[in-house]
This record gives structure tokens, sequence and C-alpha cells, in this order.
């Protein structure tokens, strides 16, 4: 549904502590994200979302709301730490955690989340300015893997943007190809870059 690209990479700094080489080459050597975040823990620090890489797709979220760079950045921790990869349970995790502090998080998220999956849906790639006018004006068709068809209309709004919400997740792009997952030093600092991958469940 949204494929990883250059443009879709968000970075992140390291917090608390500083990683000494051997540590650095011991946590880029993990294969797995969840036991790399739980190497991270165990050293006593943590990674902190800063920005999103690509100028275009930050104000492509921004489009959804000023928070929407935030909110993707601490759902791909979700993630990436191996909590949960379908969207709308990160909405409710991260609802209860109150992370933007609202009357109801887990509503501001959940339909946070739906506007820019829409968005996504009808027209809206990272690298291409984002006016907010939706390319498919008629309806939506999705086919599962099992051959079923699901139509919605444009005018069954509500219905198509739950069934967004609930039937997607993240995944793992390529890290070499884009560009991402390892710590590395610049300014004095260490950083690392995690990447943007949405695909319907299967």
């Amino acid at each position: 549904m949204f494929n990883a690209s250059a443009a879709t990479n968000l970075t992140y700094k390291l917090n608390c502590k500083r990683l000494t080489e051997k540590q650095l080459d011991t946590f880029n050597g993990i294969k797995k994200f969840r036991d790399r975040f739980e190497y991270l823990n165990e050293q006593g620090t943590d990674v902190e979302f800063v920005k999103v890489d690509n100028d275009t797709f930050n104000f492509n979220l921004k489009m959804v709301t000023a928070e929407m760079p935030m909110i993707l950045g601490e759902m791909l921790k979700v993630y990436y730490r191996g909590q949960a990869n379908e969207l709308g349970k990160i909405a409710v995790l991260l609802g209860n955690r109150k992370i933007v502090g609202t009357l109801d998080d887990v509503t501001y998220l959940r339909q946070n989340i739906k506007d820019l999956l829409t968005n996504i849906a009808l027209g809206m790639v990272p690298g291409t300015k984002w006016t907010g006018d939706f390319e498919a004006t008629g309806g939506y068709i999705i086919v599962k893997d099992d051959g079923d068809v699901v139509c919605y209309h444009i005018y069954n709004r509500n219905a198509f943007r739950n069934y967004m919400i609930d039937n997607t997740r993240f995944d793992t792009p390529s890290t070499s190809r884009h560009g991402f997952g390892s710590i590395y030093e610049e300014n004095s600092e260490q950083w690392l870059k995690l990447g943007v991958q949405i695909r319907f469940l299967r």
C-alpha cells in the first residue's frame, strides 16, 4: 500500500547514554530490530524521534495534522521494538500512553491515522507535494490474497476508513536499499534512521 523509498526514512537521536564503538558494532550486527532495541535498553539508552528526513513527506504528513510526523515516529518505535505491527493496535497502545495528551488519545490517534491512510490510498505519495485532492473519486477496490474483492464507494467513507486502519500493518523494507537501521555518528551525536512501509494484512 505504501512502499519505502529514500523519502520515507525518519531520523532518531540516541539519548541517555552514548554507545562505545564496540557497542555500536554489536547493535549494528544484531539481525532483528526487536533484539536491537532490547540491546539498547540493556545499555541504558533509547532513541528519540527528531525528524522526517524528506521535507515533502513531512509536509504531506502535516496535511493530516501538525503532530502527524511525531505520531508516525512513535508508531515506528512501537513496530521496530516488536510490540505490535497492526496500525489499529498501535494506535491503542500509543493512545494509552497519552503521547499527545488529548481528552481521548486513542480516538484522536485512530482518526488521524485513518486520515493518513485515506490520503495514501487515494493519491498521496511521499515525494510529491500533497494538495489534498483525491485521485480516486468513485471508489476503491481491494483484491485480497484469496481472490476476494472488497469494494468501497467514496460515499461509504466511514466503512472505508475503518477497513483501512483495521487491515493494515507496518512492514520492514530492505535496510541496505533504503539506508536505515544502523546507528551512525554525526556532529558528535549518535543517530538511527527507521524506514516506513505499510502493507495490507494477509
